[in-house]
């Protein structure tokens, strides 16, 4: 296995409901489009019949693995098994993108019911070394103070946050208030609605 992709993102989301998959799948795919050498993992599936590594596998032509079930990674942290979790989601993510120019990686929403899954995905950016992606869904009132609250975790904990995504966004969305508001961080997009 080589380590030759050079850019690992992992795409998070700013609460609940962002359309994650779509947007770490929309990343893949734009890559793609732009001649990048791309591959993806979701290295913990959030429920049974998670359809992030099913969708990639119908959309690009590289293989993406089977994701670990969040059963398993619950069991594994209650357990204090924390750094044998993460070398697994590290070689997981390694194998995705052997040979890869870029490595785009989905992230867990957060979950009530299993509350280590935020630091999961920091622990899971530190341990990859991965920028971080945040997406916020333009609907929520909150869209601007979600981003800056989800970007300010990761920064105080030592990741680089590499830009933010608004999802959702009706044709009319004005983005100048988000980019002021994001201060250093590029907004890589905004995602319309368009049903």
């Amino acid at each position: 296995m080589s380590q030759s992709f050079t850019q690992t993102f992992l795409v998070v989301p700013a609460r609940q409901g962002v359309g994650l998959t779509s947007v770490a799948l929309g990343i893949v795919r734009a890559l793609q489009r732009n001649g990048v050498d791309v591959r993806f993992a979701k290295p913990v599936a959030q429920e049974i019949g998670d359809t992030s590594v099913h969708f990639a596998r119908e959309i690009f032509p590289a293989a993406v693995p089977e994701a670990i079930p969040l059963q398993d990674v619950a069991e594994q942290v209650a357990a204090n098994q924390t750094n044998e979790l993460m070398e697994e989601i590290v070689t997981l993510c390694m194998n995705a993108g052997d040979g890869a120019s870029v490595l785009v990686v989905e992230g867990l929403h957060t979950d009530p019911a299993h509350p280590f899954t935020s630091q999961l995905n920091i622990d899971t950016a530190r341990s990859l070394k991965a920028e971080v992606v945040v997406v916020a869904d333009a609907r929520a009132p909150s869209a601007a103070a979600d981003l800056r609250l989800t970007i300010s975790q990761y920064v105080n904990e030592g990741c680089r946050v590499a830009g933010a995504i608004i999802n959702m966004a009706p044709e009319d969305y004005a983005s100048e208030e988000i980019k002021r508001r994001l201060g250093k961080v590029p907004l890589w997009g905004v995602v319309h609605e368009t049903p």
